[in-house]
């Protein structure tokens, strides 16, 4: 998501007139950190933004807004389930305020607080901020492609999540043409090409697993072993998404007590993987 959390600081920039390098630094550190599984460096870098922001601004700002809902992220990673939905809460409430409801600012913060509710297991309120995403977005005249295409992502994993796992894959199957042209796609800087090619990927990951949650074993497995195979392909096996995409591969050959070798191998390169570039607390290692 980094594309997205890059966009939501460039929008509070335009919208903070003091000076906001410090504060982008911070959120950028903490992604990082967030994205290596050091959840423990992240929320550092999170209480320094807040206090930082607070010292300058009072507590009700924008950047707080932020903060909160990365707070609820980094205690999502760090295991400390019983923290994530009161700061949830402060985060909207907060942005709310301070954005205003229908702003673009806003509906990055109620994106990203979906993409927190999804990892968190709570799809019913995952899916209610996502529509009122989509809303705050049309209203800004944001709504662009990218945006959309992100959200498409999330409600797949929302439908797959409820458990409606046909309808999961007949919003993966519409769309399935349109995004992969889409990751295949040059334009842009590196960022932007890889933002794409995750985003093709997770939608196939949600395909894969839906039909592994259905018994559909034989597809499902055919699917798994095909987004293994792109990913490697587009993205390196080094992804956090191929590892993501094996474990859920063996687990499904597991669940139906096949290829007992294969499926070994398969949690064994999926950990292998993950720990390559990643610290073992991250949530894909675990």
């Amino acid at each position: 998501m980094k594309y997205f959390q890059s966009a939501m600081v460039v929008m509070l920039m335009l919208c903070v007139t003091i000076t906001n390098a410090q504060y982008q630094k911070y959120i950028e550190k903490a992604d990082d950190e967030y994205e290596d599984g050091d959840y423990s460096s992240a929320r550092k870098q999170i209480e320094k933004l807040k206090k930082t922001a607070t010292k300058k601004l009072s507590f009700n700002n924008p950047y707080n807004a932020i903060g909160l809902v990365k707070e609820a992220k980094i205690n999502v990673g760090l295991g400390e389930l019983v923290s994530v939905m009161k700061p949830l809460e402060e985060a909207i409430a907060m942005s709310e305020e301070v954005n205003g409801t229908e702003s673009a600012e806003h509906a990055f913060i109620l994106m990203e607080a979906s993409e927190v509710l999804i990892s968190y297991g709570n799809y019913l309120l995952a899916g209610k901020y996502i529509e009122k995403a989509t809303q705050a977005f049309e209203a800004s005249g944001s709504l662009i492609e990218d945006i959309k295409a992100a959200l498409d992502v999330q409600r797949a994993q929302v439908l797959s999540g409820k458990g409606f796992y046909s309808q999961a894959i007949e919003l993966v199957d519409n769309q399935t043409d349109y995004y992969l042209k889409r990751a295949m796609s040059n334009e842009g800087d590196k960022d932007d090409i890889e933002e794409r090619k995750e985003e093709f990927a997770k939608m196939m990951i949600v395909k894969a697993n839906s039909l592994r949650h259905m018994g559909d074993y034989q597809s499902a497995d055919s699917a798994f072993i095909t987004n293994l195979q792109w990913v490697d392909d587009n993205l390196k096996k080094t992804h956090l998404l191929w590892a993501r995409n094996a474990f859920l591969n063996a687990k499904l050959l597991e669940e139906n007590g096949l290829a007992v070798e294969a499926q070994a191998k398969l949690y064994e390169d999926a950990y292998v993987q993950a720990i390559r570039k990643y610290d073992l607390s991250h949530n894909t290692v675990m």
